[in-house]
């Protein structure tokens, strides 16, 4: 028996090696854990712009829904169409006046977006009948 006290070279170097494998790993928790906040970050900004767009639509009043506000919109067949980009999501919204009923317009609203190299949406859709304002 030896009466050395203390850690030997190999204990200290395995006790080193399992401290930076720890640290490797909360780092990577970190790391991730950033990632997917900025995806749900840049998620509510898509659906907030969607919904801003869909609210300033309907709260208009019917006669002036399909009137074109500004360069950003324009007529194709009837429909206004118009669209927009915001730090790299893309709103895209069409406005459909007696589409299927008379005195009703349909408002649609899509927010695109890239969230890790996959391209992701938020659809919204409203109507809008004439002679009606939302409280």
């Amino acid at each position: 028996m030896s009466d050395e006290h203390g850690f030997s070279l190999i204990e200290t170097l395995i006790a080193l090696g399992l401290l930076v494998i720890g640290v490797l790993a909360v780092t990577a928790a970190f790391t991730e854990g950033r990632r997917a906040l900025g995806d749900a970050e840049r998620r509510r900004s898509a659906v907030w712009l969607g919904r801003e767009k869909m609210e300033e639509k309907l709260g208009q009043a019917y006669d002036t829904l399909v009137e074109r506000a500004g360069d950003a919109e324009r007529f194709e067949e009837r429909v206004l169409i118009g669209e927009d980009r915001h730090d790299g999501i893309i709103r895209i919204w069409t406005v459909e006046p007696d589409r299927r009923v008379p005195g009703v317009a349909r408002v649609g609203v899509t927010t695109r977006w890239t969230e890790r190299g996959v391209i992701r949406s938020f659809h919204a859709v409203g109507f809008k009948a004439q002679g009606r304002t939302p409280p």
